[in-house]
């Protein structure tokens, strides 16, 4: 699917980088141009698979811009049809350039395809140098009943235990190797303890305790190191557009360093800061500045 909506896209001119033919340089230069424009805590496993980047988003680019271009050889082979499967790595990370909207794969979840997803992973591939048709054999015994004998014999011979055929039989081993990976999945990324937003960050705190009017949520460590809300404005300067979160609520924005979901409204994201976020607010405090202080 990932490869078709690759295609797909490149047909329609909507991978301006990859407009002629794709090249290891071209794939660094859509990395850092994504990553700058739509980064999401989604992709955050892919990109450290990847690049093995770290948590702070301003390092991470910076790691980005400095790995070598055959980091994408492979992936180039891949998107140029030379090998036709490759590395899942590969493949998750060509799913955050162009965009997909299937992301991230794990086992055991739920994806919601169309029809036309659908007719995609259910069309059998063509093998190299296009369909062939095979030659029919007549079998050299043609004598009436001979294979029906034999299709008895089989059945007999298999009567006696336990039986399923091929399909079934390979269908239960990958079920139960998908139970296995997700069980693997959910105990190496399950977080122990809780925590509760204070007002200007988030603090860990025992399962157990008195809530008292706190609103305990499942700890999250990368919250608990990074995420907190700008109390002083007067530090916001041009060089934060972009590095830093901002929400409005109430006709006042509120600041934060690390992206996430609104402390007081969970349904609700912070967003980054842009350019124009960061004029406006700048004019409507000055506005409402008194002379001379």
């Amino acid at each position: 699917l990932v490869k078709a909506e690759y295609e797909r896209k490149s047909a329609n001119d909507e991978l301006p980088r990859f407009r002629v033919k794709s090249t290891t340089a071209k794939l660094k230069d859509e990395c850092v141009a994504v990553f700058k424009s739509r980064y999401h805590l989604k992709d955050e496993q892919t990109l450290k698979n990847y690049f093995d980047v770290a948590n702070d988003e301003t390092v991470s680019l910076q790691l980005i811009r400095r790995i070598e271009p055959d980091k994408f050889k492979a992936l180039d082979k891949y998107l140029k049809g030379e090998p036709e499967t490759t590395n899942e790595r590969n493949v998750e990370l060509l799913a955050w350039l162009i965009d997909f909207k299937h992301r991230p794969f794990f086992p055991g979840k739920d994806f919601q395809l169309t029809d036309e997803e659908k007719a995609i992973i259910s069309t059998p591939k063509s093998p190299p140098g296009g369909t062939k048709t095979l030659p029919y054999n007549k079998p050299k015994d043609t004598i009436p009943g001979v294979r029906d004998d034999i299709k008895v014999k089989e059945k007999k011979e298999v009567s006696g235990g336990l039986f399923f055929s091929r399909p079934v039989m390979i269908f239960l081993i990958a079920f139960i190797g998908v139970g296995i990976l997700y069980t693997i999945y959910l105990a190496t990324n399950q977080q122990t303890g809780c925590m509760y937003w204070s007002g200007d960050q988030y603090v860990p705190i025992d399962c157990n305790e008195e809530p008292l009017g706190r609103l305990f949520l499942p700890l999250d460590p990368k919250k608990v190191k990074y995420f907190e809300r700008i109390t002083r404005k007067d530090t916001i300067t041009e060089q934060s557009i972009g590095k830093i979160y901002y929400i409005k609520d109430k006709k006042q924005i509120d600041y934060y360093t690390y992206s996430g979901n609104y402390p007081q409204d969970l349904n609700r994201y912070v967003k980054r800061l842009s350019r124009y976020i960061f004029d406006k607010d700048k004019e409507n405090r000055r506005s409402t500045q008194k002379p001379g202080s």
